[in-house]
């Protein structure tokens, strides 16, 4: 009888020491996280975006890159379906150029949201894949941020950022 409840204590211990050991799934998430940071760019859950879209983006990771100076005026998003096609988009995305669409085509499926503020780009991202799509949407970051500032500071006449529509 001893032996009995010496065995289940230790199972009792074991098993809360599995419990909190991460998995394989959340190791990898870790992973893929760390990496964006050495890239320098900031995490923030889907579930915390203040956007107003009209869409879920509950599930998915925010992938941020802050811009060096703030950049009033010039917000807005896509969303893109799970096929990478434009759903919908607004502000200073209202009308895609074939430089942005070209970019646009080069991100992950997974990537669902791309959006701009007066302090930031960002990728709303399911997070599937592996490491070497975070250079992807490192460049595209990159690309955005470079976008968003010719299109909200340039006059029409001025911008070589012109609409295909």
């Amino acid at each position: 009888m001893v032996w009995l409840a010496l065995i289940l204590a230790f199972l009792f211990i074991w098993g809360g020491i599995l419990a909190v050991k991460p998995s394989p799934h959340q190791k990898r998430l870790a992973g893929l996280r760390e990496q964006a940071m050495k890239r320098g760019m900031r995490i923030t859950l889907g579930s915390q975006l203040k956007l107003e879209t009209g869409y879920d983006h509950s599930r998915l990771v925010a992938y941020r890159r802050y811009r060096s100076r703030a950049l009033p005026g010039c917000q807005g998003w896509i969303w893109r379906d799970e096929n990478g096609q434009i759903q919908a988009s607004n502000g200073c995305f209202r009308q895609p150029d074939v430089a942005l669409r070209q970019q646009l085509a080069s991100l992950p499926n997974g990537c669902r949201l791309v959006a701009a503020g007066s302090g930031d780009v960002l990728v709303a991202w399911d997070e599937s894949g592996g490491v070497q799509l975070l250079e992807q949407i490192a460049q595209y970051l990159e690309f955005v941020e470079r976008w968003t500032v010719e299109r909200c500071t340039a006059t029409p006449e001025k911008s070589s950022l012109r609409s295909e529509y």
